[in-house]
């Protein structure tokens, strides 16, 4: 165990305990409304359980549900923290423990509601970053406009470094001008598409339009096909 007047946080208070009486009170007040969420019943008895290993999701098939409110956003800092923490700690683990810097078991994060739903602190870095650690993510978005509004400018990055790109339509106009100029597609032809028809654009191969349940019979089958290979 490392003694207390070794460790970091030992050194941090020292300093603390050196400024001036007044500016002394401004931190403690700072830090008080900072930590305000913490001092909850609920939230005291979910820290105070065994830790989570998100490294075990690199090791090994499993499968983790994280139920967030669309309504209660008072929550997202710890939200936002499980991402962070999680995407962190895989990409560490990957770097330090794994051959070739790659998860054996690749990872995979789907985000419903990505435009809405809590922001994740630099994640137009992340996304670029995780391919090479076997890790990857899904965005589900009702709409281009909603991936703007939360992550402003990056949305752009966000958006370039995802290979594959399904659209079932909808009624937002800068996401159907998207569409359009992707597919080489007429703006009106994009805002008239039937319920039912898809467009997919993948990396490298030639962009589909076909009906939905085409789609995902394809995919069955290629689920299939892999299962039966191994």
């Amino acid at each position: 165990m490392v003694h207390q007047k070794k460790s970091w946080a030992y050194e941090q208070y020292q300093k603390f305990r050196l400024t001036p009486p007044r500016t002394m009170n401004c931190i403690i007040v700072t830090l008080q409304a900072i930590l305000a969420p913490l001092d909850t019943d609920g939230i005291r008895r979910m820290m105070n359980r065994e830790t989570f290993d998100f490294t075990s999701a690199g090791r090994q098939k499993t499968a983790v549900f994280l139920t967030v409110s669309d309504t209660d956003r008072s929550k997202d800092p710890f939200i936002n923290l499980f991402y962070a923490q999680a995407l962190n700690e895989l990409c560490t683990y990957a770097d330090e423990k794994c051959h070739d810097f790659c998860l054996p078991v690749p990872v995979r994060f789907i985000l419903d509601d990505f435009g809405t739903n809590c922001r994740i602190d630099n994640f137009e870095n992340i996304i670029s970053n995780i391919r090479s650690r076997n890790i990857s993510a899904m965005l589900m978005l009702q709409s281009k406009s909603q991936l703007v509004a939360s992550y402003r400018e990056s949305s752009h990055t966000i958006l370039d470094n995802c290979d594959t790109m399904l659209y079932m339509g909808g009624n937002d106009i800068d996401t159907a001008e998207l569409i359009g100029k992707r597919s080489n597609t007429p703006l009106y032809q994009i805002m008239e598409m039937p319920v039912g028809m898809h467009w997919l654009f993948r990396r490298g191969e030639k962009v589909q339009y076909s009906k939905t349940i085409e789609l995902y019979q394809s995919e069955k089958n290629l689920t299939i096909e892999t299962m039966e290979r191994r």
